[in-house]
């Protein structure tokens, strides 16, 4: 019946009465009388009739109807189960049809292990909507994490050092789930895990995430620092959603960005950012002290790719302000970032 209700949509609802009670029971409607049954003796009688029937004389009209209200309540809980399964069905085409339509703007779908990590554990509540709850998340700083962890692999992970040379936005590629993957290794070079300094005869990389290293020899060796550098640029322009060799911060500002952060880091003025990361104003302020570590001038005073991840997953407390990049004499300021 189920089968055939889910082709169809209809249910119909058939049973089957014996001649012999049909007839015997025609010839109790005829004389105005009810039509009674005798279980134990399987057969029909007309009430009225002097006949000692005992417990066992049921009406057919009264078990018709219950019958009747069973196989309707039964029916009736099946087209509920039905129709909802419709409902959804549509709904989920609905959706399936606004992602389509949007293609590489649509929203994205996270698992529900993605979504406790981001929010940590659901620990912050924002508010309350009309399809559940909202909570706090941190998916900036999940994806700069992850991006460190691409590069720190190429460090350390490998039987040879691979280094990328070319770490910039265009060449990090986020799947469905936003985890960020390094890619667009046509600049990439080898190199012994024993010996990390390289030879280089150009200059290699894009204009704005190029270690100065390696544009004179003046500054230090080119090494696996030289990605540290430009993953210090990267992160800048996370946070600020602009190129940080755009001429218009430069004109605004009349200052190198990274040192504009770092003036406003060390007075304690508000950073100036978007709207999406003025929001998470802390999360801003250990990306930009991160980053300032990353470009340091000298190739030594920056740290590596595994220590860069420590500083990401530790307390913004406990972050210490670099010395000011690009300047020709270092102070070491020591000062915390918690005073901020």
């Amino acid at each position: 019946m189920l089968d055939d209700f889910g082709e169809r949509r209809e249910v119909v609802f058939s049973w089957y009465v014996g001649d012999e009670a049909d007839a015997d029971c025609g010839v109790c409607e005829r004389g105005g009388r009810q039509c009674g049954l005798d279980f134990a003796r399987n057969q029909s009688f007309c009430i009225g009739q002097q006949q000692h029937h005992g417990s066992h004389v049921k009406i057919i009209a009264g078990t018709s109807t219950v019958g009747l209200l069973v196989l309707l309540s039964v029916s009736t809980i099946v087209l509920y189960v039905f129709r909802q399964s419709e409902k959804e069905k549509r709904t989920y085409l609905k959706v399936e049809k606004f992602l389509a339509t949007y293609k590489t703007t649509k929203p994205t779908r996270y698992t529900y292990s993605g979504i406790k990590k981001i929010t940590k554990r659901f620990s912050h509540k924002l508010g309350q909507g009309g399809f559940g709850s909202v909570y706090k998340g941190e998916l900036p700083m999940e994806i700069a994490t992850g991006i460190a962890r691409g590069i720190e692999y190429l460090h350390q992970g490998c039987d040879q050092r691979i280094l990328h040379f070319d770490i910039k936005p265009h060449n990090i590629l986020l799947d469905h789930n936003f985890v960020p993957k390094v890619s667009d290794f046509g600049l990439a070079k080898l190199c012994s895990r024993d010996h990390s300094i390289i030879t280089m005869t150009a200059a290699r990389g894009t204009m704005g995430y190029i270690a100065p290293e390696i544009y004179s020899r003046n500054f230090g060796e080119v090494s696996y620092k030289s990605d540290v550098y430009s993953f210090g640029m990267l992160l800048f322009e996370m946070v600020s959603g602009k190129r940080t060799t755009e001429p218009a911060i430069e004109e605004q500002n009349e200052v190198y960005f990274p040192e504009w952060v770092y003036n406003r880091l060390i007075s304690g003025e508000d950073l100036g950012l978007s709207a999406e990361m003025g929001k998470e104003e802390n999360i801003a302020k250990k990306l930009m002290v991160v980053a300032l570590w990353c470009i340091q001038l000298s190739p030594n005073d920056r740290p590596t790719m595994t220590r860069v991840i420590q500083l990401l997953d530790g307390d913004l407390e406990s972050l210490q302000i670099p010395p000011k990049p690009f300047v020709s004499e270092y102070q070491d300021i020591g000062t915390s970032i918690s005073k901020l």
